[in-house]
């Protein structure tokens, strides 16, 4: 009994440690193979986790740290793909050395020869990874559609395409023709050229890119991408605005006008055409433009809205255009324009300022400012523009021309009053030194006869013409007009004492007429530039050359101001004298400007502006060196200027100190400055 409860305890001990030993072995030895927890892509398009980006690289996880060298032996793509393998722990990314195909199927393989650390072989291999790269970018879509027509002319242009873009190469891929100014905006896949101005009217616009454009991947497109597409036929079209769009300072007492391509249909006016925000009460009309045929019965392609009273000063108006006004041959606008205009301040008289012309607001018309360039503000709002002008001595009134009529109006823009008649010609206009007569020029607006010289009695009724005879015979008469012609005169200017009025005849002379027509003096000169006095009344500095036109051509509108030749000579001319001194101030010289001192600014040429206190001896060296300059004008005490400077076609006004070179820039848009005490 004793020997068999030792044998079942024996049994039992030796039980017991076999299985606490298989416990022992199952506990601390590796027995399982590693499997692959997932394949993944590193670069999906976030809507498919089975397309690829061609940068792609892949991933395998697996469910524990594997052999690195037959796990990457053992791993690839079918087809072969050459790469690199890191690792991340118990991850394996596979890296293609190059991109990958676009457009291409896929299949990434783990095969047999995977173990763990233990040396567990992988039991059960996953299935292939299948996957696809994207395609080639494309141009998906385009707005305009290619192919489309009518498109409106301020159509922006949207390009759509497949994929996200690099920019940068899109933007050196892209053409456009014909060129026009755009601003590029990018919205996602989307890219927007946005045109700095309406396209042109019935034009086939093409939009190319070249296979260089690249995705954010660096693929490239391929093949070249283009659409086409076709602006609406040409229209009824609004050429112009005035005031111009968003600019400052507008005379209060400013017409809106709207300039077309042609004359409008009177019966598509109606009082909602034109709208003005803040509301203001005035009356709509058309008016004949200077291209416009005869008889068109009421119709005109200047639309001109006047407002019942002055506009409020400092106040910003909205202008909108409604689309339904047509052509009188047919024709309806694909855009109507809308544009902002702000009133200045006016100011009842031009007192230590600069005047000049300028088209900033439409045509051209006088402006003033303050000697430093603030408070620049419009003075005249003449819808044919400004050719010319005179300012009063007292700087309350203006004269302004057009070169075909007069215009006088306060210095507020107030109380206008047109001058001339139908019937002439009427330029050159010239102040007399106590602002009480204004002196011009008369030509028939018929035949172009030239009718002598006029002056009219400021704020009085009709004009009368300027006793003048020339060579012996009577000046021409005043009536009827047209019927017989007299000298060519033009450019009367009063001598600063008033007592003597300059005036040239484009037959070859200048005259110089004591006052009251007592004695007239004829000096021969071929002269080419308006008469400037010195200060003290005792001559006239004018351009002019040999040459003498036997017979001068018949005058026609618009007239220009004199403008001397590059061959011409500055010439001084006594007032008690019967020749022209020429000057040595250099070949195609002229005077812009005379200091109250006598000093002359003169520019030859080229454009050099030139310094001189006694005009018989030319300055030695060029007071504005590097520019090209138009016209100057001196301030009423000598010290400074404004100059015109011409620059790229266009005219600018800087205020010059000619002791310290100082330049300071007064207007990007001006000429014929002109400086009031």
């Amino acid at each position: 009994m004793r020997w068999l409860i030792a044998r079942t305890v024996a049994v039992l001990v030796v039980g017991g440690l076999v299985l606490a030993g298989i416990l022992y072995l199952a506990s601390t030895v590796d027995t399982q193979p590693p499997t692959v927890l997932a394949i993944r892509l590193t670069q999906p398009l976030p809507d498919d986790d089975r397309l690829a980006a061609v940068t792609t690289s892949i991933e395998v996880a697996f469910s524990e740290p594997v052999d690195q060298v037959g796990a990457a032996a053992a791993a690839g793509f079918e087809p072969p793909v050459a790469g690199a393998v890191s690792w991340s722990g118990a991850t394996m990314t596979f890296t293609p050395a190059s991109p990958l195909t676009p457009a291409a199927a896929y299949r990434f393989v783990v095969a047999t020869g995977v173990s763990d650390l233990a040396g567990n072989a992988m039991a059960v291999l996953p299935p292939p990874f299948e996957f696809n790269t994207t395609p080639r970018p494309t141009l998906a879509a385009s707005d305009p559609a290619d192919g489309a027509t009518d498109v409106p002319l301020a159509a922006s242009v949207t390009l759509t395409f497949s994929s996200l873009m690099d920019t940068a190469s899109v933007d050196g891929a892209l053409s456009v023709d014909p060129a026009f100014d755009y601003e590029r905006r990018w919205d996602g896949r989307r890219l927007h050229l946005v045109p700095d101005r309406p396209l042109l009217p019935g034009q086939t616009y093409r939009i190319s890119l070249d296979e260089t454009a690249a995705d954010v991947s660096g693929v490239v497109l391929g093949e070249p991408a283009t659409i086409e597409f076709v602006t609406v036929a040409a229209g009824l079209t609004a050429l112009a605005t005035m005031p111009g769009d968003g600019v400052d300072g507008i005379a209060v007492t400013t017409p809106l006008a709207v300039f077309f391509d042609r004359p409008i249909d009177p019966a598509s006016v109606s009082g909602d055409s034109l709208t003005v925000e803040p509301a203001t009460a005035g009356t709509l009309r058309l008016e004949a433009g200077p291209d416009d045929p005869a008889g068109t019965d009421g119709a005109g392609s200047v639309l001109v809205f006047t407002p019942s009273a002055a506009l409020p000063p400092n106040t910003t108006f909205r202008v909108r255009l409604a689309p339904d006004l047509r052509g009188l041959a047919g024709g309806t606008m694909a855009d109507a324009p809308s544009w902002t205009f702000t009133t200045g301040v006016p100011i009842g008289e031009i007192s230590n300022g600069v005047t000049f012309l300028s088209d900033r607001a439409g045509p051209i018309n006088l402006w003033a400012m303050n000697p430093d360039g603030s408070g620049q503000r419009q003075i005249s709002s003449e819808l044919g523009g400004v050719v010319d002008y005179a300012v009063s001595p007292t700087g309350d009134s203006l004269i302004v021309t057009d070169g075909a009529r007069l215009v006088f109006m306060a210095a507020d823009g107030r109380d206008r009053r047109v001058l001339s008649d139908a019937d002439h010609l009427e330029f050159d206009p010239a102040y007399s030194p106590d602002g009480r007569t204004v002196v011009f020029a008369r030509a028939d607006a018929t035949t172009g006869a030239w009718l002598g010289l006029w002056a009219w009695e400021v704020g009085g009724g009709e004009p009368e013409q300027v006793d003048i005879r020339m060579g012996g015979g009577a000046s021409p008469a005043p009536e009827p007009s047209g019927t017989r012609s007299g000298p060519a005169l033009r450019a009367p200017r009063f001598s600063p004492d008033g007592g003597a009025l300059a005036f040239i005849d484009l037959a070859g002379s200048v005259g110089i007429l004591e006052l009251p027509a007592e004695r007239l003096t004829i000096i021969p000169l071929a002269a080419t530039s308006v008469p400037r006095w010195m200060p003290d009344s005792s001559a006239v500095l004018v351009s002019g050359g040999p040459g003498v036109p036997s017979e001068p051509a018949a005058a026609s509108a618009p007239v220009a101001p004199l403008a001397p030749g590059d061959g011409d000579r500055v010439h001084r001319l006594y007032r008690s004298g019967t020749l022209a001194q020429p000057l040595e101030l250099g070949t195609g010289s002229r005077v812009v400007a005379i200091d109250p001192g006598g000093r002359v600014a003169y520019v030859t040429y080229d454009g050099s502006l030139w310094l001189t206190d006694d005009p018989e001896r030319p300055a030695a060296r060029r007071a504005l060196p590097g520019v090209r300059v138009e016209a100057a004008t001196f301030d009423p005490g000598g010290s400074m200027l404004v100059v015109e400077i011409e620059d790229g076609g266009r005219s600018t006004l800087e205020a010059f100190d000619p002791a310290t070179g100082r330049r300071t820039l007064l207007v990007r848009d001006g000429w014929a400055p002109r400086w009031h005490p």
